[in-house]
Parts: structure tokens; C-alpha cells; sequence
């Protein structure tokens, strides 16, 4: 898993939340989680996308947490649901899915976080890497405890119950 990177796309309003004064909240987010993180820089659009590049899928996870924890306030609890959509490259999402959905369910039940995935892949705009969207939908101090349970299940089917609550 060295070198596995995960986009995810974030509300543009919520951009300035994540890069905080002078940069500080980007880098917050490789000083803790030890990941590289790229924001793209078109703050036209409706959603901007991060990347966040990773020794390892528990470091990703933190780096994930924390960026929902910052595009989400923090502490303080949404009116609903947070939505995220992470960008996973194509040929994880199988693993990601698992036999059947199993994988997800196992994810969905540990966290209560639900999530829905493209059909069709996407090129990475960057790189015109083939990728999938999974979208996850749920509490934001969950987001980062799901994608890592979702990881670690495609990285060998590993008893992803254990990690719930992780953050």
C-alpha cells in the first residue's frame, strides 16, 4: 500500500476551512497524518478536489479525519449528514466493494456511515489515472473511521470491526 493516494472532494466554501490561516490547517493535516496533500486550486468550481498521498491506509484514514473534521467545523455538529466523495483508483474498487458488497456492509454496520459507488470510472484529471467515487455519507467524525475500515477490508479482508470509533 506505500504510496496509495485518495481524493476527495470538498465543497469549496469549505476549502478556506481546510487550508486555514496561512496554511496551517494543510499543515496540520501532513504533520499528524504524514501524508501529502494537494488542493486544487480552482475555487471556481462547486467542488475542490484533495489528494492525500500515504505511507499507509491508517495514515490516509487520519489524513481524511481530519480533513473532514476541518471542511465540517470541527466539533461542532452539522444540521444533518456530512457527504464526502472519495476517489479511489479503479482497479481497488473491487476490493473496496468486496464479494457480493460485504466490504461495505461491514463498513456501513461498524460506523453507520452509508456509501454508495460510481459504476463507471472517471479520469483523474491530473494524471488520466482511471478512478471511481464512492460517495460516503454520514456523521463527519466517522468519515475518516469508515474509509480507513473500507482500505483495510480491500487490503485483506481484515476484521474491520475493531476500528470502528476509531477517531
Amino acid at each position: 500500500m506505500e504510496g496509495l493516494t485518495v481524493g476527495v472532494l470538498i465543497p469549496s466554501s469549505s476549502a478556506g476551512k481546510v487550508i486555514g490561516k496561512q496554511g496551517s490547517g494543510l499543515k496540520e493535516i501532513r504533520t499528524v497524518s504524514s501524508c501529502r496533500i494537494e488542493l486544487q486550486q480552482d475555487a471556481d468550481a462547486e467542488y475542490r478536489r484533495a489528494d492525500l498521498t500515504g505511507p499507509s491506509i491508517d495514515h490516509i484514514s487520519n489524513g481524511m479525519h481530519l480533513l473532514a473534521m476541518r471542511a465540517f467545523d470541527g466539533d461542532k455538529q452539522p444540521a444533518g449528514p456530512c457527504s464526502l466523495t472519495f476517489m479511489v483508483p479503479d482497479s481497488f474498487v473491487g476490493a473496496v466493494i468486496g464479494k457480493g458488497g460485504e466490504n461495505l456492509k461491514r463498513v456501513r454496520e461498524a460506523t453507520g456511515v452509508k456509501i454508495a459507488c460510481d459504476r463507471e470510472p472517471h479520469a483523474d484529471p491530473a494524471s488520466g489515472a482511471q478512478e471511481r467515487s464512492i460517495a460516503f455519507t454520514g456523521d463527519a467524525q466517522q468519515m475518516g473511521a469508515a474509509l480507513r475500515l473500507a482500505l483495510l477490508g480491500a487490503a485483506g479482508g481484515r476484521q474491520v470491526a475493531s476500528y470502528a470509533g476509531a477517531y
